[in-house]
């Protein structure tokens, strides 16, 4: 076992979570992927789950992917609310690369966004669709507080659940 202040070579982690903090920093392992209200900026959070498994560094409020592992959130039908939101003096322009999935819909697309800290526009650009239908998600950005929040408006069709996965580029 190491000591304290000793270099640890290997870490092998078995079931359930474990920290180790380091200076400022506090790391965690687990196997569901972090919520942005989890943690604070320099944290690290590695998440073991088979091929979901992927790495997280906490950098001015947002979770962003080492690996390229998504984000996942259920979306409501039939509902305008938001998705996820960013910090808008840190990051005036983020893309996000994202997949909609509703039954055997899939959409795949890329926003980018940009904002001055009063407005945010949003283009969503290179979509792929596959399936007999359209997801029936749009997209939208705003200014909320100090963040940029990313919306949808869902329509109102019967069936599956929506899931949106996603990951984050801010510049």
């Amino acid at each position: 076992m190491a000591q304290s202040g000793q270099k640890v070579e290997r870490l092998i982690i078995g079931s359930g979570d474990i920290t180790v903090t380091s200076g400022t920093s506090t790391w965690t392992a687990g196997t569901a992927a972090p919520s942005n209200s989890d943690g604070a900026d320099g944290d690290g959070y590695i998440r073991s789950s088979g091929v979901l498994s992927d790495i997280y560094l906490k950098r001015n409020g947002v979770w962003n992917s080492l690996l390229g592992t998504p984000l996942s959130v259920t979306l409501a039908n039939n509902t305008t609310a938001t998705a996820f939101q960013f910090p808008f003096a840190v990051f005036p322009s983020m893309t996000v690369e994202y997949t909609v999935t509703r039954g055997t819909n899939i959409r795949q697309g890329t926003l980018k966004v940009l904002n001055d800290g009063l407005t945010a526009v949003l283009n969503d650009g290179n979509i792929n669709d596959l399936g007999a239908g359209n997801v029936g998600v749009n997209f939208s950005a705003s200014i909320s507080g100090s963040n940029v929040d990313i919306s949808y408006t869902s329509d109102n069709q019967p069936g599956p659940t929506i899931t949106l996965q996603y990951t984050l580029r801010g510049y």
